[in-house]
C-alpha cells in the first residue's frame, strides 16, 4: 500500500462523506431549509409560496445526494482535488469505502445513539458526523 495515495483517498472519502451528510441534514432537519429558503427572501408565512418552494429545495438536494459516487468518483476528484492525478490517489480504497456509507450509515447512527445520552447522532456536528463514518465505515470494510 502506498501511504501517500491512501492518505489522499482518505481526504477525498472524508469530503465526500461531508458532502453527503451536509445533504442529508439539509432535507431532513427543517430548520435548514428554512434558513436556506430565508436567503432567497422566501418565508414560512408565505404559505403556499413557501410550501411550493421547500419542494423543490428537497428535490434538488436529494438529486445530489443520492448520486452513485462510482459514476461521478473522477469528477468528484477532479472538481475538489485537481491538484493530485490519478496516480496519486488510492482509487480502489475509494471504491471500498465511500459506497459503503449507504450499508453503515444507520447502523452507525443507532451504535452512537445507544451509547450517547447527551446527545443524538443526528445532532452532531456535519464534521463529527462524517468523521464517525470514515471510522466506522473503514472498520467495516477494510
Amino acid at each position: 500500500m502506498n501511504i501517500k495515495k491512501r492518505i489522499h483517498a482518505r481526504k477525498i472519502a472524508l469530503s465526500y462523506l461531508y458532502q453527503h451528510c451536509f445533504f442529508r441534514n439539509l432535507v431532513t432537519q427543517r430548520s435548514a431549509t428554512i434558513e436556506a429558503l430565508f436567503i432567497d427572501n422566501i418565508f414560512q408565512s408565505q404559505t403556499e409560496k413557501f410550501e411550493k418552494a421547500k419542494e423543490e429545495f428537497k428535490r434538488k438536494i436529494e438529486m445530489h445526494k443520492d448520486e452513485n459516487f462510482q459514476e461521478h468518483m473522477m469528477d468528484f476528484v477532479g472538481n475538489f482535488f485537481d491538484e493530485w492525478t490519478a496516480e496519486d490517489v488510492d482509487f480502489d480504497y475509494l471504491c471500498k469505502v465511500v459506497p459503503a456509507v449507504d450499508t453503515y450509515e444507520k447502523e452507525l447512527e443507532e451504535l452512537v445513539d445507544s451509547y450517547a445520552t447527551t446527545f443524538k447522532y443526528i445532532d452532531m456536528d456535519i464534521i463529527d458526523q462524517s468523521l464517525f463514518l470514515l471510522g466506522y465505515i473503514e472498520r467495516k470494510t477494510l
